[in-house]
């Protein structure tokens, strides 16, 4: 039969020889006219490699598909995952899940050398109306994956496919493409902005990256405002989560709980000699005594009849914490004069202690404290209605955001109980009485619980956490009543707004960022007294004697002995017991005048005193109050407690998050000086030191996964656009609500940060394209010995405890050569993207010690010259330029949806979304250029070669086990426990999966490892690699047949390993690994046990230092390539 132009070019760009097919290596197969099948069930497909005449164990044969290892050089291994809505290779393979991974026959260089599309299934069987299916594939029908012009063929070859998915540049570099990222008015304009059009390589000829680097990250977060004053002290708990407009109050009719009475007794926010101590020294402010001017009308005194709920800062358990940058113009913030904002919240201050007006200096003394302090009115001393609760403390209170903290009064005490209480309840007095003070326990100002009970408001739906959670603006509009009525909760949120924040070498956990400080409301309490009168006692002792009355007369009768002494009696009399007064009504208290039977033998409280009338005769002392009598005080109680308002409705962007570090020693990833010749501080060894064309560990979450590749949704949409439009301009639909406009930044505009606010999310500018790596580990909170824990990102599974579940949903993840392509425009050829894969990770320098005077010209301070005083960890970018590795989902289903019959019998499968019920996961490697049996003789014998690159595995615990000095399962003892034990140092940040093996070709035995490597300290550039898996193998021709074992597993799994090399000096190798063996053929995937991945790594030197080896040199030691050599391989993988 003659082939047609067509067939010819299906043929090629199959490369079904390389996949089962023809054994002509050369030529496009001859095509005989299709014979009528033997009826058959459908899908009684095989899976590529495989061939009825000969499958033989090759661990047993080193035989595959009639192919001695020995005498023919293979190409690749297919793996395939079919799930249960599936009717691929039922014939073969009825029940298990998974089959074991065939090796590929014959060169892919002239069939499908630029691997445009895969063949995933081959034999001839019945498709429908007596037509026979040669070959299933996916991908394209052309050798060019792209038009010269850059934009997709007719059938999307697997780099179009794989461009929706895949970016090893994802999170560093804005998104590849030929937008103009410079211009915000044309982001999503179809013609500047094409992302389907691919003319844009990676790297330069010089290998320089060309993309435009990430200068700002950009978080959704949401301002909120506190609903009420007071909140949630409303009495009636059912009137908790109700929105009141008027600043003062709650909800219209509310009535609210009371707070504690003020304290009476040792005031921890009260200077000491201000403070009260005794009943006493309450008795002597009441009364003045001694006439200062602090104590005039001491009982209606705002700093001393006044309190306040707790300031409720709204963090439930988080809190913030370190300084607090307000930064209008970058962050934007409610406005003065726009709601009831008393001011703008700006500036840097500790959050420990933060005010409104944050240019001001603290008070000498701290006497602007917080929600406890007096100091509410212009004069304290001022009770007259001009100086009543004033905007001062809105302004001025210093405000404890930490909520943990213990703050330091002006006496230099503690206060353990300011700020968002972390003890529990806050105790006022009640009263006072003999026994001391009564504390007014019972008021719960515990804000560290969740709304409705305690903190403010209730956080959304969790929309924090995207991009790892849905994007759900649509039903967080609660507060927004213009569009939901009036009877929506508010406690959702008040409108979304970005943290614009500096791409930083580090990240740190964030608290919440607060904008304007909560002020309680002020109420005024009622000082009840109970006083009594005490007497100056005169006391004249007395003899009784002969008083004689003449010469011979006289009668006996008492005498005087000496002066009479005065007995200031301490306590009241029982009969004179005044009625309660109120406030300063003491005042009007008079004593009666007599004390009925007072010589009837009364004992006076000096102890020895005894008024009997006759040897102690006594009398009350002349003279009024203070003089001849003394008022006591007996009690004191705060009643009557009156909401004078006056307070203020806290607002905070929330909630707590992981974010970039916002210290100026910081490196940024756009700093120029680390990268860009010609800059001035610029130096050549900065691209080691600080990581400069490294993936950086502090790259945000969404380049590693996020909601889009978890469900399988179109990663490319770039931008949550949500174009609310409401009436709040008269007319629905005319585009002038929130969201309708573009996004434009705070920065430069008129007023300040007002037109940031906006529902046009563009969450980061590079997509939500992944890079395929894993990143595992945490950063320490303040005070932590430990890290906080991070989600592991980037895995294909995770385990649910009981097996393993579908992570990552994308059609495709395939990395290394020709995993993406580009066009070149300059001579309109179609190549591959240069950057494709990793080499392992490198530590470098994040952070320094000191700061530039003056900054550089992009606004940077961090003084690069100065001392390391932290690290981080970055993946290495490489060039595989013959090994392509990674997942196929497809539907292999003869009757799918979208399958495309072509002639000759060859059927286009459609790619499927990953866990779909009727899909197949195709796990595969494969290359050009593969290494011939005459190369792989000629190689040294003497040569030992190291080989570095990446893994895509599943099934695989990333968390980590324990540093291993061998290949062995035990731990170094005593050294680096990141598992938690008393030797942890912290298993600070992880990066993974890489592979690295050792090759023998005189023993030909390979050995080696996927492994994660982690940074050992913050403060340490030591890097350590956390191996998962070991495996081992016989170099048989260019293959390598052996096992793989994962370390930290009981037992030994002997799972398939199974590798090929590629390049006439076997320059790369790629390879796979399989629970199911191919002695079984199928077997069991995504239970307890069962895992596996592919693999691409590049032949490199045999130094594996990391770090700084204390003569500044970074990332490889002195035997680091230079940085600016314009080998592509050299530079980026030393």
């Amino acid at each position: 039969m003659k082939l047609n132009n067509l067939t010819i070019a299906v043929l090629i760009a199959l490369g079904t020889a390389a996949c089962g097919g023809s054994d002509d290596a050369t030529t496009p197969p001859h095509v005989d006219p299709t014979p009528t099948p033997t009826p058959q069930p459908d899908n009684n497909n095989n899976q590529a490699g495989r061939d009825d005449k000969g499958v033989v164990d090759p661990t047993d044969t080193h035989v595959v598909d009639n192919r001695d290892l020995s005498k023919e050089s293979t190409v690749g291994g297919l793996q395939y995952i079919r799930r249960d809505g599936s009717g691929y290779d039922r014939a073969n393979n009825p029940e298990q899940m998974a089959s074991a991974t065939p090796l590929l026959g014959v060169s892919l260089n002239e069939q499908n050398p630029k691997l445009t599309n895969i063949v995933l299934a081959r034999r001839d069987l019945d498709y429908k109306d007596g037509e026979a299916v040669r070959a299933q594939f996916a991908g394209g029908t052309d050798v060019e994956p792209l038009t010269a012009a850059g934009k997709p063929r007719e059938d999307d070859s697997l780099q179009v496919e794989n461009f929706k998915n895949v970016d090893v540049l994802a999170g560093a570099f804005k998104q590849v493409g030929s937008a103009k990222f410079s211009d915000p008015n044309n982001r999503l304009d179809g013609t500047t902005h094409n992302i389907d059009t691919h003319i844009q390589n990676n790297t330069d000829k010089d290998g320089e990256f060309t993309r435009e680097r990430v200068t700002h990250v950009f978080t959704p977060r949401y301002e909120y405002r506190q609903p009420y004053v007071d909140y949630p002290h409303a009495a009636d708990p059912a009137q908790r989560g109700i929105e009141h407009v008027a600043n003062q109050g709650g909800p219209v009719g509310t009535s609210f709980t009371k707070p504690p009475a003020p304290p009476l007794f040792n005031n921890p926010y009260k200077a000491t000699t201000n403070q009260v101590g005794t009943l006493r020294a309450l008795e002597d402010r009441l009364a003045n005594r001694g006439n200062n001017p602090e104590w005039t009308n001491w009982a209606t005194r705002n700093d001393n009849d006044n309190s306040r709920h707790v300031a409720n800062i709204g963090t439930n358990t988080g809190y913030v914490s370190g300084e607090i940058y307000n930064d209008s113009d970058r962050y934007g913030s409610f406005k003065k004069g726009e709601d009831d904002s008393p001011t703008d919240a700006s500036g840097h201050r500790p959050a420990t202690e933060w005010r409104n007006d944050g240019a001001t200096p603290a008070d000498p003394g701290h006497n602007d404290r917080d929600d406890a302090s007096f100091r509410y009115t212009d004069d304290p001393t001022n009770q007259s209605a001009a100086h009543t609760p004033t905007g001062r403390a809105k302004e001025r209170n210093l405000v404890d955001w930490n909520g943990g903290r213990v703050n330091i009064g002006p006496d230099e005490r503690g206060i353990p109980d300011s700020g968002a209480y972390s003890n529990g309840y806050r105790q006022g007095h009640k009263g006072m009485g003999a026994n001391g003070p009564e504390n007014s326990l019972g008021v719960d100002s515990n804000y560290r619980k969740p709304y409705p009970n305690g903190a403010y408001p209730k956080y959304p739906k969790g929309l924090f956490a995207y991009p790892n959670r849905p994007y759900d603006e649509a039903n967080n509009n609660g507060i927004d009543t213009l569009i939901n009525g009036p009877n929506t909760d508010p406690m959702d949120h008040e409108h979304i707004y970005l943290e614009r924040e500096d791409y930083t070498a580090i990240r740190q956990h964030k608290g919440l960022r607060p904008l304007v400080n909560p002020v309680p409301n002020e109420w005024d309490w009622t000082l009840k007294q109970v006083w009594g009168v005490t007497y100056n006692i005169e006391v004249q002792r007395r003899s009784w004697q002969w008083i004689p009355t003449g010469p011979t007369t006289g009668n006996y009768g008492w005498v005087n002995v000496g002066s009479p002494t005065t007995v200031y009696e301490a306590t009241p009399l029982s009969d004179e017991v005044k009625p309660a007064v109120e406030d300063n009504a003491h005042t009007g208290i008079t004593a009666n005048g007599s004390v009925p039977n007072l010589n009837a033998n009364k004992r006076l409280t000096d102890g020895t005193t005894v008024c009997d009338g006759g040897a102690t005769l006594c009398s009350l002392h002349s003279g009024g109050e203070n003089v001849g009598w003394v008022k006591h005080l007996i009690s004191a109680e705060w009643i009557k407690p009156e909401n004078l308002g006056g307070g203020q409705r806290g607002e905070f962007r929330g909630n707590p998050y992981i974010g970039w570090k916002e210290d100026d020693r910081v490196v940024r990833f756009a700093d120029d000086r680390i990268w860009k010749p010609g800059t001035p501080g610029y130096r050549p060894e900065n691209e080691n030191k600080y990581g400069a064309n490294l993936i950086w560990w502090s790259t945000q979450d969404s380049a590693f996964e996020n909601w889009a590749t978890s469900e399988g949704w179109n990663p490319r949409a770039r931008r949550v656009d949500i174009n609310t439009d409401y009436s709040e301009c008269g007319t629905v639909g005319t585009g002038c609500g929130e969201g309708t406009e573009d996004l434009v930044w705070g920065k430069n505009t008129v007023p300040h940060g007002t037109n940031a606010r906006d529902r046009d999310v563009e969450i980061q500018p590079t997509g939500d394209i992944t890079n395929g790596l894993i990143r595992i580990g945490g950063y320490r909170e303040h005070g932590e010995a430990q890290p906080k824990e991070m989600a592991t990102l980037g895995e294909e599974l995770k385990f649910d405890g009981a097996r393993w579940k579908d992570h990552h949903k994308t059609s495709t993840r395939i990395f290394g050569h020709y995993h993406l392509a580009y066009a070149d425009q300059d001579d309109r050829a179609v190549k591959a993207m240069s950057m494709n894969s990793y080499s392992g990770a490198r530590s470098f320098v994040s952070q320094v010690e000191s700061t530039l005077a003056t900054p550089t010209a992009q606004g940077y301070y961090a003084d690069l010259d100065s001392k390391p005083t932290q690290y981080s960890i970055g993946a290495k970018p490489i060039t595989l330029q013959k090994v392509q590795y990674g997942r196929v989902t497809t539907n292999l289903d003869l009757t799918a949806n979208g399958t495309k019959l072509l002639p000759n019998g060859f059927l286009r499968a459609p790619f499927e979304k990953k866990g779909t019920g009727d899909s197949v996961d195709n796990y595969f490697f494969r290359g050009v250029d593969e290494t011939t049996i005459d190369q792989m003789k000629a190689l040294p014998s003497n040569q030992v070669a190291r080989y570095e690159g990446h893994a895509l595995m599943y099934g695989i615990d990333n968390s980590f086990h324990g540093i291993r000095t061998d290949r062995s399962q035990k731990d170094l003892p005593n050294a680096f426990d990141g598992t938690g034990g008393k030797n942890a140092t912290a298993h600070t940040l992880g990066l993974g999966n890489f592979v690295e093996a050792d090759v023998n070709f005189g023993t030909k035995k390979v050995t080696g490892d996927v492994y994660n490597a982690w940074l050992e300290q913050l403060d340490k550039p030591n890097v350590y690699k956390d191996k998962l898996v070991t495996f081992t193998g016989d170099v048989i021709g260019n293959t390598v047949i052996g096992t793989a074992d994962r370390t930290y597993a009981p037992g030994n799994d002997e799972a398939d390993f199974r590798a090929a090399f590629f390049g006439s000096q076997a320059n790369e190798m790629g390879g796979s690994f399989n629970s199911v063996k191919a002695t079984n053929k199928y077997g069991s995937a995504y239970e307890v046990g069962d895992w596996g991945g592919v693999f691409g790594a590049v032949k490199v030197g045999t130094n594996t230092f990391q770090g700084d080896d204390g003569a500044n040199n970074y990332g490889g030691g002195s035997g680091s390539a230079p940085a600016q050599t314009s080998n592509v391989a050299d530079r980026y993988a030393p």
